[in-house]
């Protein structure tokens, strides 16, 4: 049996624990940050197939109505509101309806007549890859895209009912000065996102031999092995927290090279963005600096491919992200 010198072990053990004094905390605070990128990642994948519609969903106007609580069979299904005399996209809406505009004033309502059976229950329903409300926002989204290619749109949100046209000139009559202004502010822009991506993590450590089964009381070379685990993860966390610096200098300087060419940027908070994202913001475009947006993003983008990231854009799109809209109340 090997004997140990009990003063050694404790003087190491001590060692052990000062150190992990000034880890630990550190050490759970990485991992709850962990637990939560999890659980964003894992909401993220559920919710993936139906992204179109959380899109959409995202600072719009509620629906005027639950489709389920309007009288009759048949209401008016609002995609977005337009110039008057915009040329009508060639698609049909939900249910296979044609799309047509209802005017007042200086601007219209995008809207299709629709079956309310086809959205009742919409708003508790389990989004899936080819589940109803994906279909439903997917026509909703391609509805929006066309009119959006024949001059400016205000979407409104995924599920705006109307109970008639007589309904619908009524909210135009509420809400016309503000829709003009946002369709002034929105015509010649489109919406464009950008995302810098990781596409090399940092490894992560692994426990010692022995580490799920530890003795109740450590030996010398227990000791040793955890003071060397330790300084190592500590070393590690150290380098993590320089590549999260290193990252956070190359956002701040692609946005400081694309902020100039937009009319708006709004940026989300890192908190909110996948584990694998290091920063994410969109954008709105005039027309005349779009060519030059997208060529200096890409010009970016091989700029920071040797350094363990890469840069994703798309669009352009209807400025879901830039007009708030007005809440849509169902006039009686």
């Amino acid at each position: 049996m090997t004997s140990h010198d009990p003063s050694r072990i404790e003087r190491g053990a001590e060692a052990l624990a000062s150190i992990a004094e000034g880890v630990c905390e550190e050490v759970l605070a990485e991992a709850l940050a962990e637990a939560r990128r999890r659980a964003v990642d894992e909401l993220v994948g559920r919710l993936a197939p139906a992204i179109v519609a959380a899109t959409l969903a995202r600072h719009r106007p509620d629906a005027a109505e639950p489709a389920q609580a309007l009288s009759g069979e048949v209401g008016v299904y609002v995609y977005g509101v337009v110039r008057f005399g915009l040329p009508l996209p060639s698609c049909t809406g939900l249910g296979g309806r044609p799309v047509r505009l209802v005017a007042r004033g200086e601007a219209a309502l995008l809207v299709s007549d629709v079956d309310l059976a086809l959205l009742s229950g919409v708003d508790s329903e389990e989004i899936t890859t080819d589940g109803r409300i994906a279909a439903l926002a997917q026509t909703h989204h391609d509805v929006v895209a066309a009119a959006f290619a024949r001059g400016p749109i205000v979407p409104l949100r995924f599920g705006t009912v109307l109970r008639d046209d007589q309904a619908a000139v009524r909210v135009l009559a509420d809400h016309h000065e503000p829709w003009v202004r946002d369709l002034a502010r929105v015509t010649d822009q489109a919406e464009y996102t950008i995302r810098l991506l990781r596409t090399a993590k940092t490894s992560k450590p692994s426990a010692g031999a022995g580490a799920a089964n530890p003795p109740s009381a450590p030996t010398g070379d227990d000791t040793r092995r955890g003071t060397a685990y330790l300084r190592a993860r500590q070393k590690e966390m150290a380098q993590q927290h320089r590549q999260r610096a290193d990252e956070e200098t190359v956002a701040t300087r692609i946005f400081e090279a694309l902020n100039p060419l937009a009319a708006e940027v709004a940026r989300r908070p890192p908190e909110v963005t996948g584990a694998d994202v290091v920063a994410e913001a969109t954008y709105l475009v005039p027309s005349a600096h779009q060519e030059q947006f997208v060529t200096t993003a890409h010009d970016l983008m091989h700029e920071l491919d040797p350094q363990g990231m890469e840069l994703a854009i798309s669009g352009p799109w209807p400025p879901y992200s830039f007009v708030t809209g007005h809440l849509v109340a169902e006039a009686s």
